[in-house]
């Protein structure tokens, strides 16, 4: 799965279209002008924290590999820095630099500022004209770090949250004053930073944590147990399951009935029955969706998505019906960090053909 690119580091192949690598940038900020997928400039006024600007890769993060990187190179820093680079969540706001909300992360030079889904803390150096700044993602325990001129910086994120990682995650670059400009490599070029060192590094302490194990052991055999049957209980195969912990003597980590409705809901949540998806949830998880509002607001979302999606010309007075009450529940479910993605699922309403739409 690996391929060498004009003498460079070994480019690993995409084992299918949605594990492709990022290879350049997108916005939809009409403050900022992209120049060949990679060079970024901002345009906007740059007056207020509302004039900011975000860009992010075209295609998710392969979060199959051991570890993404990419490097941005500050071309200007324009009149005050205020420069960020990180990774975003797919419906982060093009206005918003990275870490300013929700599902973002970022690693700001104006003041050397890491944040993290709105909240900041002091991390490192400031970073200007001439530098270069890289992000790296470990895929293996969702930790964050960045690098200044080929320096590596500490951990950044000890772990992106449980709940971030059920979600795509995007490289992303935000800009806020005028006249800054930044270059984005994701690899065509040379890294600063030695990223293959690093990657030989986790890749040491994966065969060590392997190597330290005894095969011989009936604790091996367990813990093989354990992993095949937590595997089994995952997916969803709970009479499987069932055999195997009784063949194995081992105690099921959750019953048969739980598992059987945890497959029912995500089968009713992929084949577009999300009502009663969502009230199998309270009747077998009494309190997750009060607990996880932001599971509830994105089933609320994919429901609504669902409705506009078959919607027929002209609409019929009961479909429209359907629509508006499914969009006042999402209203007011929303938080207000959620706004942002309830501007963009609404902006469907605009359009005749939504699957035609650019949202």
């Amino acid at each position: 799965y690996q391929r060498r690119v004009h003498g460079r580091r070994p480019e690993t192949l995409p084992r299918t279209m949605d594990d492709a690598p990022p290879t350049s940038m997108t916005s939809k900020s009409q403050n900022m002008d992209i120049t060949h997928g990679l060079r970024i400039r901002y345009t906007g006024p740059g007056e207020t924290d509302r004039d900011a600007a975000a860009a992010r890769s075209n295609a998710q993060i392969p979060l199959g590999e051991l570890v993404f990187y990419f490097e941005m190179r500050v071309i200007n820093k324009g009149r005050d820095g205020y420069i960020g680079i990180g990774l975003c969540g797919p419906h982060a706001a093009s206005n918003r630099l990275p870490g300013w909300e929700r599902h973002s992360y970022g690693y700001h030079g104006d003041d050397g500022n890491t944040f993290g889904s709105g909240s900041g803390n002091k991390y490192g150096p400031t970073f200007t004209t001439g530098d270069t700044v890289g992000c790296c993602l470990n895929c293996l325990d969702m930790s964050c770090f960045f690098t200044k001129n080929g320096t590596m910086l500490p951990i950044a994120f000890r772990a992106i949250a449980r709940e971030e990682q059920a979600l795509p995650l995007y490289a992303c670059v935000g800009l806020r004053s005028p006249h800054e400009e930044v270059e984005v490599n994701f690899g065509a070029q040379p890294f600063m930073f030695d990223i293959e060192s690093y990657r030989a590094q986790v890749r040491e302490g994966i065969q060590a944590t392997i190597s330290s194990v005894d095969v011989n052991t009936h604790a091996r055999t367990a813990s093989l147990n354990q992993l095949i049957l937590s595997y089994l209980t995952h997916h969803g195969c709970a009479r499987t399951a069932r055999a195997f912990a009784e063949a194995t003597s081992m105690p099921m980590p959750e019953g048969v009935d739980a598992i059987l409705a945890r497959s029912r809901v995500q089968a009713l949540s992929h084949g577009g029955g999300i009502d009663e998806a969502v009230s199998l949830l309270h009747a077998s998880y009494a309190g997750l969706l009060e607990a996880r509002p932001s599971l509830h607001f994105g089933l609320l979302c994919q429901r609504f998505i669902e409705l506009i999606g078959k919607q027929t010309t002209p609409i019929s007075d009961e479909h429209l019906a359907a629509v508006l009450a499914c969009g006042r529940e999402l209203q007011a479910k929303a938080s207000p960090p959620d706004a942002p993605a309830l501007q963009e699922i609404f902006g469907l309403l605009a359009y005749e053909n939504p699957h035609a739409s650019p949202l």
